[in-house]
C-alpha cells in the first residue's frame, strides 16, 4: 500500500536532497533518499511505497531514464508518479516518451516543490 505522506528522492547531490528533505518535513513528509537509480529501484523492489517519486535525470551510475525503463518492468510500482530534476536545457525533449507525471527545473525554487508535491499527499486522517 501506499503511503500518502512519503517521498522517495533519487538524486546523487547531497546539498540539494538536504534542501528537498528539510522543505517537505516541513510539511510532515518523510522522505526516503537514494543516491542512485539502482537503489532507488532495489528500495521500490523491497516495498518502499512513497506517493511521489523525485528523480534526478543526471546522475553518475544510472540516469533518469534508465531508472524510468527499469521502473516499467515492474507492475507494482508502475502507478507511483516520478516528476523529474534536472538542469537540462532540453529536457523536455529529452524526456519525451517517459511516463512521467512533471518536471522541475534545477535550481528549484521551495514554491514550485511545494505546488509539485502537494497534490499527491493526502492530507492526514
Amino acid at each position: 500500500m501506499r503511503s500518502f505522506h512519503e517521498v522517495l528522492l533519487v538524486d546523487d547531490d547531497p546539498s540539494i536532497c538536504e534542501v528537498i528533505t528539510e522543505v517537505l518535513d516541513i510539511l510532515g513528509v518523510h522522505v526516503t533518499v537514494m543516491p542512485s537509480g539502482k537503489a532507488g529501484i532495489a528500495a521500490l523492489n523491497a516495498g518502499l511505497r512513497p506517493a511521489l517519486i523525485l528523480l534526478d535525470m543526471m546522475m553518475p551510475e544510472t540516469d533518469g531514464i534508465w531508472f524510468c525503463r527499469e521502473m516499467a518492468k515492474y507492475p507494482k510500482i508502475l502507478d507511483i508518479p516520478v516528476v523529474i530534476l534536472s538542469a537540462c536545457d532540453k529536457l523536455e525533449s529529452v524526456a519525451r516518451g517517459l511516463p512521467i507525471a512533471g518536471i522541475l527545473r534545477k535550481p528549484i525554487g521551495i514554491d514550485d516543490l511545494l505546488s509539485t508535491v502537494q497534490p499527491y499527499l493526502r492530507a492526514a486522517s
